[in-house]
């Protein structure tokens, strides 16, 4: 296995070297080292690693750009990012990029590095299955290098009759599809990580057939004209198990996109962007399921976008996660894991809104005790609103109204009338003040609406409570 490890620290890429060649059992390992990310590339354009490390933290080409731009040359290659705690935003880009795992560097042993080499060989690099009888297994590193009428010849394309194409994630799955299938003649293909394979259209059917892993079906072909757009749907079908998560028969044309799903992308972001500080989380929790409900529909075509959004908003949520626990402890801080599902999504935006939710809790009760106390001191300004009240104590409107019902059992509105109206009672009852004074002093302009509110709260209006109060010096 050919490995190169990127990062400008001398010690880090001594250490690597000394752990690739020395310490893992059994590890056969060809090791480059590079101090940064153009450096890493020109290396990999003499001879294309198996496996990069790659810092995500390097001066000139950093990691996120030398992955970038090394995926476009070199497809099979695998990535692995090396960051720390501080880097979760970028970390979450190059998840986008296809990244396979991070490892953190204050947390990186010898075991680890083995472990994720060990799983990188079991999903990448097992040999192939071969059906009985069957050639050597045709291998596309490019599709745009491609010989597609010989392809085609050597596949069986180019016979009469109509073919489809069925796709599965890792050699060994293709193996069981295989053995799951013995009297359906198939011709394999390596296409980038996905196990493909050509089988006649009326065999390819599959009634009623729930196989325990995920499959990618194409529509019906014919000739050499169909075998790429045959191969390319039978990897998008595959890529739709993303949405759900789950193992089964996922056949092209089945899903077909809403004209919602971006929209329901753009409430999300706009909704992360203001509402965890101000306490939105039922809101968020809102858009993010109308998000979900959308991608769960979209089009096989579209899996790239969404799995790509999905992890920018990982990465979004995660920097606004962190700004609301910024009092957790440094080691304590969730690092973006590679989302392998939607489901997967899901679960990684709960864990967090759960975990402000419960910081907010904490936050929330002080909070309205201050808001009632600025009621107290602020109660004669006529411009006192919703929004500043909840602006004071740093709460959106909306959540500020549910918490301060549920804190104090009135509404906002009904507890700063009442408050109000009492002040102004005991100005009636002890002051000769005149009512449009008393109104102003309590925060109405309008002395005549003073007075309707006064009798419709109070049952008396401002001059009957004024004649029914004892003289004073008298209770």
């Amino acid at each position: 296995m050919k490995i190169l490890i990127a990062d400008d620290e001398a010690p880090i890429r001594d250490w690597f070297a000394y752990v690739l060649t020395q310490k893992i059992p059994g590890l056969k390992a060809q090791v480059e080292t590079a101090a940064g990310g153009l450096e890493a590339l020109e290396k990999m354009e003499k001879d294309p690693p198996d496996v990069v490390f790659a810092d995500i933290k390097m001066p000139g080409l950093d990691g996120i750009g030398h992955i970038e731009q090394a995926k476009e040359r070199f497809p099979r290659t695998v990535f692995v990012i090396l960051t720390n705690h501080a880097e979760f935003t970028f970390a979450q880009r190059a998840v986008g990029l296809g990244v396979y795992d991070y490892l953190l560097k204050s947390e990186i042993t010898a075991e680890k590095v083995a472990q994720t080499l060990a799983d990188i060989q079991k999903g990448f690099f097992t040999a192939a299955p071969q059906p009985a009888g069957a050639g050597e297994v045709e291998r596309i590193e490019e599709p745009e290098g491609v010989d597609w009428p010989a392809l085609a010849r050597r596949l069986g394309a180019d016979r009469p009759g109509r073919y489809r194409a069925v796709a599965v994630r890792g050699a060994d799955r293709g193996a069981v599809l295989q053995r799951r299938l013995p009297d359906t003649p198939l011709t394999p293909v390596l296409w980038g990580d996905c196990w493909e394979a050509l089988l006649p259209a009326g065999a390819a059917g599959f009634p009623g057939w729930e196989p325990p892993f995920a499959v990618g079906l194409s529509a019906p072909h014919a000739g050499v004209e169909g075998l790429q757009a045959a191969l390319q749907e039978a990897v998008g079908s595959l890529n739709t198990a993303f949405l759900s998560g789950r193992p089964g028969l996922y056949r092209w044309g089945d899903c077909q996109e809403p004209p919602q799903l971006s929209g329901a992308l753009h409430a999300l972001r706009k909704r992360l962007s203001t509402e965890i500080a101000y306490g939105g989380v039922s809101a968020i929790r809102g858009d993010l399921s109308q998000f979900l409900t959308r991608c769960a529909q979209a089009d096989p075509t579209r899996v790239d976008w969404v799995r790509k959004n999905c992890h920018r908003l990982l990465a979004q949520m995660e920097d606004r996660y962190l700004q609301e626990l910024r009092e957790i402890e440094p080691d304590a801080r969730r690092v973006g894991k590679p989302v392998r599902s939607l489901e997967d999504f899901r679960a990684q935006m709960e864990e967090m809104l759960a975990a402000v939710e419960e910081r907010q809790g904490e936050r929330d009760v002080p909070a309205i005790d201050t808001a009632v106390r600025y009621i107290e001191r602020h109660y004669g300004d006529s411009a006192l609103s919703l929004t500043k009240l909840a602006g004071s104590v740093h709460l959106s409107p909306e959540y500020f109204c549910r918490l301060f019902k549920q804190k104090t059992g009135v509404s906002y509105g009904t507890y700063l009338t009442t408050y109000r109206l009492t002040r102004a009672r005991e100005l009636i009852c002890t002051t000769d003040l005149k009512m449009a004074e008393v109104a102003r002093q309590v925060g109405y302009e309008n002395a005549s609406y003073f007075s309707r509110l006064y009798k419709k709260h109070m049952g008396l209006s401002p001059e009957q409570e004024r004649r029914a109060a004892p003289p004073a010096g008298q209770n």
